[in-house]
């Protein structure tokens, strides 16, 4: 995640710096643009994986094993509800 972090950093220093330049040519700021969207993208598929991978830890692996379709979210939450 890190490293994405970075990647992202990298990229909106490129694009402002692009921006601020008035010769660039519009496609090449609509490219970096579209760069940074994929980076985007990686980050909130790795923080949704990671937040999924970190309420599992804190579940029965049995719930796991019995319903592949489990709903851990719900689970989680009515633990942590004390419910």
């Amino acid at each position: 995640m890190c490293s994405v972090n970075l990647e992202r950093k990298a990229l909106l220093k490129k694009i402002k710096a692009l921006q601020e330049d008035k010769k660039t040519d519009p496609d090449v700021i609509a490219r970096q643009e579209n760069l940074l969207i994929e980076v985007e993208d990686k980050k909130l598929k790795a923080l949704l994986a990671t937040t999924r991978v970190r309420a599992m830890t804190k579940l029965s692996v049995e719930y796991f094993k019995m319903d592949p379709n489990f709903d851990y979210k719900e689970k989680y939450a009515q633990q942590k509800n004390g419910t």
